[in-house]
């Protein structure tokens, strides 16, 4: 099942392609100033959590880099984004489990599995994530947006409302998070060149608003007021602040800054709005933010 979660997210956002167009623009500027700012040779790419390549500037990249390695659970997902791009020759995919734990809880119904056989099993679990399959040096690696979802299964069956999971449990999802995301900047940095840049990419706040009805997360209302209606999305930076201190972050979106601070340069971070359901009253979606790290 844990793998099946997802398959399943990548087939929910697999004819995205036309809504995200404002996104990947977005991204691939954020990618264009990164490559010139820092003067990266753009030879070699990693892409982590590669998915249906939706979210990604394909264009772009495939203009820019000689090589292009891209990374995902989910095969059919990587067949998908192949399938948008213009020279299938530059690319090399692999089918990787980046969260290392998958093949622990397989088995596990993680929708009626109790709360304590769940918070048992989340706390025998040993992440052991294999990339050796990935070969050569990279000029760029980037992590598209999947940090969040490494242990979103283990969380699947509070999908509707997250704040119901007990705090022994999210506890427990955070300790597995922080161990996941330690070894992945770890081999992120063994596999970049010298002086090579990780553009780490990852949702960190939801928002939701129903026009109709007005109701509205406590995230859309703080994001909404200092974006000035997701204008100015740079001012972000100022409530983050405020989104820890009530617990709004997303599950997963932290990162482990000592490790972070020891391993990199960080050189900027941006912010963008990632959307997902606009329907004729609903608005839903996400606030991303990319940090910029550099190879000590």
């Amino acid at each position: 099942m844990y793998q099946g979660v997802h398959v399943l997210a990548n087939q929910n956002t697999q004819d995205c392609w036309e809504k995200w167009q404002g996104y990947r623009d977005a991204f691939g500027n954020i990618i264009q100033t990164t490559i010139n700012r820092y003067n990266v040779i753009p030879n070699h790419i990693l892409i982590l959590g590669a998915g249906n390549g939706n979210d990604i500037p394909i264009d772009l990249i495939e203009s820019i880099f000689e090589e292009i390695v891209l990374v995902d659970i989910d095969n059919n997902a990587l067949n998908n984004f192949l399938n948008k791009t213009s020279d299938k020759s530059k690319y090399q995919t692999h089918i990787i489990d980046l969260s290392g734990i998958a093949d622990q809880v397989e088995s596990v119904d993680l929708i009626n599995v109790s709360n304590s056989a769940l918070a048992n099993i989340i706390s025998n679990l040993k992440p052991n994530i294999n990339l050796s399959a990935i070969k050569g040096k990279f000029n760029i690696i980037l992590n598209a947006n999947y940090f969040s979802q490494l242990t979103a299964p283990l969380s699947y069956k509070f999908l509707k409302d997250h704040k119901q999971a007990p705090n022994y449990i999210k506890k427990a999802l955070s300790k597995v998070n922080n161990e996941i995301q330690a070894y992945l900047f770890q081999e992120i940095n063994n596999l970049l060149e010298v002086n090579g840049i990780c553009i780490h990419s990852t949702d960190i706040i939801e928002i939701y608003y129903n026009e109709l009805t007005k109701e509205k997360n406590e995230s859309c209302v703080l994001v909404m007021k200092a974006t000035n209606g997701l204008q100015d999305m740079a001012n972000i930076q100022s409530i983050l602040h405020i989104i820890d201190e009530r617990g709004l972050r997303i599950e997963g979106s932290n990162y482990p800054v000592n490790l972070i601070q020891e391993l990199f340069d960080t050189k900027t971070s941006f912010f963008m709005y990632w959307p997902f359901d606009h329907g004729e009253f609903i608005i839903k979606g996400y606030v991303v933010q990319v940090l910029i790290l550099q190879k000590k």
